[in-house]
């Protein structure tokens, strides 16, 4: 029986992650080996893999969100991925929703939110290479990246806090406040 890791150990392996991500600027994630872009349910560090879109998530809250869209989600309520980027979120939801077994009705129930605008910190981190500039919308580039699993996706271009809900919310995930500014209104 192996010994659990220790939290130093862990905590360790987290930063070495976050390193690794961080000078890819993309998130290895597991695909199946047929190149049909199908997330593996099952032991994922084990499949082949893929990069999946660049993405500032880990791998293991990417398969969390897989985990939470396949196995908890019920069809209740909808899916609401706020702060989505350029996809990375996405895709694990929809990938999970995608192999729900009990839910039938798949169609637009996650609600995708971004401003899809360059600024500094991500021209430097993801952008650099490309012509887009600071202010520039990455929409097309979120559009392509999630374009497998358009059907399960419903995109909110924009300030989220201009939105307007009156749907319950099965599985919430918020990845927009970043700051105490962002939670307050103008």
């Amino acid at each position: 029986m192996r010994k659990p890791r220790s939290k130093e150990r862990l905590q360790a392996e987290l930063k070495s992650a976050k390193q690794r991500n961080k000078e890819l600027r993309r998130v290895a994630f597991a695909w199946s080996n047929d190149d049909s872009g199908t997330l593996q349910p099952t032991r994922p560090w084990k499949c082949g893999v893929r990069v999946a879109p660049p993405t500032m998530l880990s791998a293991e809250e990417l398969t969390l969100l897989y985990w939470c869209a396949s196995s908890y989600y019920s069809g209740l309520g909808e899916i609401v991925d706020a702060g989505c980027f350029l996809g990375g979120s996405t895709v694990a939801l929809a990938s999970g929703l995608r192999d729900n077994l009990k839910v039938a009705g798949k169609e637009r129930r996650i609600h995708s939110f971004d401003r899809f605008l360059v600024d500094h910190d991500t021209k430097q981190g993801f952008f650099q290479d490309s012509p887009l500039k600071v202010g520039d919308s990455f929409l097309s580039a979120y559009e392509h990246n999630i374009e497998k699993h358009r059907s399960h996706v419903e995109i909110y271009a924009g300030d989220i806090r201009s939105a307007a809900w009156n749907a319950p919310i099965e599985i919430l995930f918020l990845d927009v406040i970043k700051n105490q500014a962002s939670t307050m209104s103008s």
